[in-house]
């Protein structure tokens, strides 16, 4: 049996992020997912840098809604990825990254059919890819943002 773990939501007053400082194309897409009843978040480095009080390069969301869920809320979305599918939302001059909560895809998600190989079998050796153990390792920890902030404060330079 797998535990899920729950996300730790840091209520306003415990951080000095302000939507102001957020990307208004990340925020239309949270709050459109949110509109049509999805979870999602913001994440990865984004975070941090908001965090840390630096300009993120990019933001990254993360959302229960499936890829073709995605695909149906955002008319400007391309999917992308065969294993792990992932959403691209194309703006003026910016592209989202919206991945979905990793787990199991659903069998009518699961495209078994890969690029003429047939009758549902895998796809050629050379086509395959392979995550590093590290990623994949359910009995590998994830590190809270408290933890990941109180790292990035205490490394000198």
């Amino acid at each position: 049996m797998v535990k899920t773990m729950q996300p730790l939501i840091i209520p306003r007053k415990g951080h000095s992020i302000s939507r102001k400082q957020v990307n208004p194309n990340a925020l239309r897409t949270l709050y459109r997912l949110r509109d049509y009843g999805f979870i999602a978040y913001l994440v990865g480095g984004c975070v941090r840098d908001l965090l840390l009080k630096r300009t993120p390069t990019d933001f990254d969301i993360a959302t229960n809604a499936t890829p073709g869920q995605i695909k149906r809320l955002f008319r400007n979305c391309r999917l992308i990825g065969r294993r792990f599918r992932l959403a691209h939302l194309h703006f003026k001059d910016e592209i989202l990254e919206v991945s979905t909560f990793r787990a199991a895809a659903p069998a009518d998600e699961v495209d078994t059919d890969t690029e003429g190989t047939g009758h549902g079998k895998k796809p050629p050796r050379h086509l395959r890819r392979r995550m590093p153990f590290a990623a994949t390792s359910p009995s590998m920890p994830l590190p809270t943002i408290s933890q990941i902030f109180r790292l990035l404060t205490t490394v000198p330079g």
